[in-house]
């Protein structure tokens, strides 16, 4: 993950929640959670405090090659399409 980049989780649910838990553990530092669901949006993670945003306020705070860890890689060429492909996809499956 190079310097100044943002990085996301896409999905917030146990997996997203467990992955912002240990991503900073690893050095690295998640900066916020997407999530399709409204009642999980404007809503804070358990334990890392990530507040989750939707799909439109998310990539608003997001730039061209910012990194989207994708929780479930089914969903990917949707996040891919919602997102105009102009960010790094991660799949952690």
């Amino acid at each position: 993950m190079a310097k100044g980049k943002k990085n996301a989780i896409w999905g917030g649910a146990s997996k997203g929640v467990i992955f912002s838990l240990y991503m900073p553990r690893a050095g690295v530092e998640m900066d916020l959670i997407i999530d399709i669901n409204p009642a999980k949006q404007g809503q804070f993670i358990a334990a890392s405090g990530l507040k989750v945003s939707s799909p439109e306020d998310g990539l608003k705070t997001l730039v061209k090659n910012d990194d989207i860890f994708v929780m479930n890689s089914n969903y990917l060429k949707e996040i891919i399409a919602l997102s105009h492909d102009q960010f790094n996809y991660i799949k952690v499956d």
